[in-house]
């Protein structure tokens, strides 16, 4: 838990202070580029393509 903050800290630095009132946008934009990371190809197909579907192998 304690990496995520670091990670957000450090997300937040170049832009040398915010104002709260849109703080929460860019935890948001964080978040979305910290997810971003655990999407693979495998993800992605068992998304988009339930398992009753057909899938070419």
């Amino acid at each position: 838990m304690e990496g995520i903050w670091v990670g957000l800290r450090n997300f937040l630095r170049p832009f040398r202070g915010i104002h709260k009132k849109y703080l929460y946008l860019y935890v948001a934009m964080f978040e979305w580029s910290y997810n971003l990371r655990w999407i693979d190809f495998d993800f992605l197909r068992r998304l988009l393509f339930p398992p009753s579907t057909y899938f070419p192998t």
